[in-house]
């Protein structure tokens, strides 16, 4: 007699293992769109979960990154309020005192939080820096895409895929020594093993030479770019966030009245030192740069 139970199989039994069926019908949608579209849901809960979250409505989202922890910053405070502020995660989460967790991680961070004026001021400042110099940037950025040139010979592969050739045939003469009883199955399988070894060890070598040079292309062609955007940089484009987000790889806060940035292409960093003057303790007053170092990478 049947039992009146429903049972779910979890696949925890060994004697009633769970299996499963794969493409057994034509789907709504291509199961490599739908593996896609899983990886960007992960990823997207991942960067939630970690502070990274894109937003649309900061172009600086995503951007800044704390110089004392290396944790992102991101923005905060109310809503309601107009200027909102960006602050070190790690001091959200964990306070100002510096500490070791209990899974040895370590934890707090009294970095400052910044007014988003600040580094609106200090972005504004830094485009009036780059385009009234983008004649000189430029003539810096050729030199270096003349030396990534110098270095970006043609990945010369021949000699280690003319080993991999030799290899292979070398394999299959002991198979042909084998088949004719010259040598036994374990001495075919102990030298195959070891070409096999050495044919995974060279391919893999092939491999990183054209990543190296492929890397180094696509290196010049991003300060190629950089050099296109620079000479359309206008007078008018000084308080253009979406150039900003375009232009700006990264933003690390060392200390409160420091910036170090990042643009895409250029080779550069740019230290910049910035001083704010209050009226009261909620209001700025007045911010000015005060210095703008430029670092070669």
């Amino acid at each position: 007699m049947l039992a009146e139970k429903t049972k779910v199989n979890r696949g925890d039994n060994p004697d009633a293992p769970l299996i499963t069926i794969t493409n057994h019908h034509e789907g709504i949608i291509s199961r490599e769109l739908w593996d896609a579209v899983q990886e960007e849901r992960y990823n997207r809960s991942r960067r939630t979960r970690e502070g990274l979250r894109h937003s649309k409505v900061h172009w600086f989202s995503g951007l800044c990154k704390c110089g004392k922890c290396g944790y992102n910053f991101i923005i905060s405070g109310s809503t309601k309020n107009p200027h909102r502020t960006l602050g070190c995660r790690n001091r959200q989460l964990y306070g100002k005192e510096k500490r070791t967790a209990m899974n040895g991680e370590l934890i707090g961070c009294d970095n400052r939080t910044v007014d988003e004026r600040i580094l609106a001021t200090v972005m504004k400042y830094l485009m009036q820096y780059v385009y009234e110099f983008k004649a000189d940037l430029e003539n810096e950025m050729m030199k270096e895409i003349g030396t990534m040139h110098d270095n970006i010979a043609p990945a010369d592969t021949s000699s280690i895929k003319a080993e991999i050739d030799k290899l292979k045939e070398k394999r299959l003469k002991a198979v042909d020594l084998m088949l004719e009883n010259l040598i036994s199955k374990e001495a075919l399988k102990e030298q195959t093993d070891f070409y096999d070894s050495e044919i995974a060890r060279l391919t893999e070598k092939m491999s990183a030479t054209q990543d190296i040079a492929d890397k180094r292309k696509k290196q010049a062609e991003t300060v190629h770019k950089a050099i296109e955007r620079i000479r359309k940089l206008s007078e008018n484009d000084t308080e253009n966030t979406e150039l900003y987000r375009e232009m700006v790889r990264e933003i690390i806060f060392p200390e409160y009245n420091i910036m170090d940035i990042f643009l895409s292409g250029i080779p550069l960093e740019f230290h910049i030192c910035y001083s704010v003057k209050r009226a009261n303790m909620i209001h700025l007053y007045e911010i000015s740069v005060d210095s703008c170092e430029i670092i070669g990478s």
